[in-house]
């Protein structure tokens, strides 16, 4: 795993879901594989209760808010 955290808004219904039940509306994410460079990255939710990956660009789900190192 990275160190790797990064800020995310839902943008989507699913997202919007998955993101009060599964992440309890905690925006800051792990990335597991992949990095700020990458445009396509494995995210894990805080609580570790919820997995996805991430396009950066042109998402339809989620939105990057902010990236930093942890």
């Amino acid at each position: 795993m990275t160190n790797q955290i990064i800020k995310v808004e839902p943008i989507s219904e699913k997202s919007k879901k998955r993101f009060a039940s599964l992440m309890d509306n905690d925006p800051y994410v792990d990335v597991v594989e992949g990095d700020k460079d990458d445009d396509r990255i494995l995210c894990a939710s805080g609580n570790k209760k919820y997995f996805f990956w991430l396009t950066k660009s042109n998402s339809t789900d989620w939105s990057v808010l902010r990236e930093k190192e942890g």
